[in-house]
């Protein structure tokens, strides 16, 4: 009985938290039918139109320091410190909640990936970076330990990875979406 509440709960929880805060905001329509999003801040933000994501990222953030990470994260998603930006070469990583404890991690982006397991490959992903769009399309989808770090190594190329904690709740493993730039 217990559980069945406690998996009601998440399940209907997940829907609402969703559907409330993570619609993307000002889409506008070009000509040809081309779709462009308003990010909701032009220095750095994250769109993924197939969720309804459209978060700021707050640059820089140690990924090591949960003192300091679980104070940025209630802002927006997290750019990963010491990972390339979106205008450079490299692996750029962005991390950020997937669920969240009310009276430890209150904020409006605790559940910002919370449905990151629902993107598929070629899904596409945006990333404003001082207000130029980046194109990216989903190449993978990977479960991790929670103590693999080579989601950080550097690569030759633009890509763009994307990581929370999995499944939501829990700290066990980590969810990484892998992405290449979008010709």
């Amino acid at each position: 009985m217990l559980l069945s509440a406690v998996v009601a709960v998440w399940f209907y929880g997940r829907l609402y938290w969703q559907r409330a805060f993570f619609t993307p905001k000002n889409a506008l329509v070009e000509n040809q039918n081309k779709i462009i999003y308003a990010p909701i801040n032009f220095d750095f933000s994250l769109i993924i139109p197939k969720l309804n994501i459209n978060a700021p990222v707050v640059a820089d953030v140690s990924g090591t320091e949960p003192n300091i990470y679980y104070t940025q994260l209630k802002k927006g998603a997290a750019h990963y410190k010491g990972t390339p930006t979106p205008d450079a070469n490299g692996n750029t990583v962005i991390f950020g909640h997937s669920s969240f404890i009310p009276s430890i991690h209150p904020g409006a982006y605790n559940t910002v990936f919370l449905m990151l397991d629902k993107l598929q490959k070629d899904d596409q992903i945006i990333v404003y970076y001082k207000s130029k769009p980046y194109y990216y399309k989903v190449q993978s989808i990977n479960l991790v330990s929670d103590s693999d770090l080579s989601i950080l190594q550097t690569t030759d190329h633009k890509q763009l990875t994307i990581m929370t904690c999995w499944p939501p709740g829990t700290d066990l493993k980590r969810l990484v979406i892998i992405a290449a730039v979008q010709s």
